[in-house]
């Protein structure tokens, strides 16, 4: 661990994954201000990325994948697929690495909106547990009327992917002329997203 001081400014250097430094500011011997700053080549929750295949281990229904080229691994949870070493397959970062663990991958790619999260999936629709029934009940009678969905919450013209209505819809709510066609074209949005990405 390598410190330098410049006043009152500290910069603490670390060797570290998840970040490589902290800078405090301490003035009259009290800490004003502390600031982590994060490693570079740090891979957020929510990044999507096509890594490498390194090694299936069956007894436990994983894979470990190379990330990049600083060495990053990451541990992909196997359960109705199979990868070979050497394959390249599009995963997304879900957590990131903790004391001895790696990162944490999903190949069930999602990509969100400002009202709609689409999820590799079945073609089904889903709903934020946060929304009131009333409000649920609401926009399934919309998108049926839309011919979005049909009535047992199965995609029209959607097929491979999953939709989740996200809690932010509550904001279309407080429009004194309610239009829910703004979650209609967020929909449409994110799964032309979710399509392009996925057949790159």
């Amino acid at each position: 661990m390598k410190e330098t001081k410049s006043g009152k400014l500290i910069i603490t250097s670390f060797e570290s994954k998840k970040f490589h430094s902290i800078a405090s500011f301490v003035a009259d011997n009290r800490l004003e201000y502390v600031k982590v700053i994060p490693n570079d080549d740090m891979l957020l929750p929510g990044t999507i990325l096509t890594a490498k295949v390194q090694n299936v281990v069956n007894n436990i229904s994983a894979a470990f994948l190379s990330l990049n080229p600083a060495g990053d691994i990451g541990f992909l949870p196997l359960k109705d697929k199979s990868f070979r070493s050497g394959e390249e397959v599009l995963v997304q970062v879900v957590r990131e690495p903790m004391k001895t663990k790696d990162y944490t991958l999903t190949d069930k790619i999602s990509l969100s909106s400002q009202y709609a999260v689409a999820t590799v999936g079945e073609g089904k629709l889903f709903f934020s547990q946060k929304l009131s029934p009333k409000k649920k009940e609401f926009i399934m009678d919309y998108l049926v009327s839309k011919a979005v969905i049909t009535r047992e919450k199965a995609l029209i013209g959607i097929s491979g992917f999953d939709i989740t209505i996200r809690t932010s819809v509550n904001d279309l709510f407080e429009d004194q002329n309610l239009n829910l066609s703004a979650l209609v074209s967020d929909i449409d949005e994110v799964v032309a997203a979710l399509q392009t990405l996925i057949n790159k």
